[in-house]
């Protein structure tokens, strides 16, 4: 079951994705932190909840391919951060 919540999450981080890829990363940033604040102004702590827990699912199995480049970005991420 996809909640609403989840939906407007998965949407949001996909409009990132998009942004960042194209090299307008600021762009994206100032996205996402709009996304944020509307996503927090908008669903109850319940709903967040269960919609990043899904995301979070989501994202660590590898059967779901819509997320899987945010999967791989965000390892690229933490292996720089462990390299430096």
């Amino acid at each position: 079951m996809q909640t609403d919540a989840f939906r407007r999450l998965k949407f949001e981080l996909g409009e990132y994705l998009r942004l960042y890829d194209v090299g307008l990363k600021k762009r994206a940033n100032a996205h996402l932190k709009g996304a944020v604040r509307k996503f927090k102004s908008e669903f109850s702590e319940a709903e967040r909840d269960y919609a990043l827990g899904k995301l979070c699912r989501e994202i660590l199995d590898e059967n779901q391919s819509e997320l899987k480049k945010l999967k791989i970005a965000a390892t690229a991420s933490y292996r720089f951060g462990l390299a430096s």
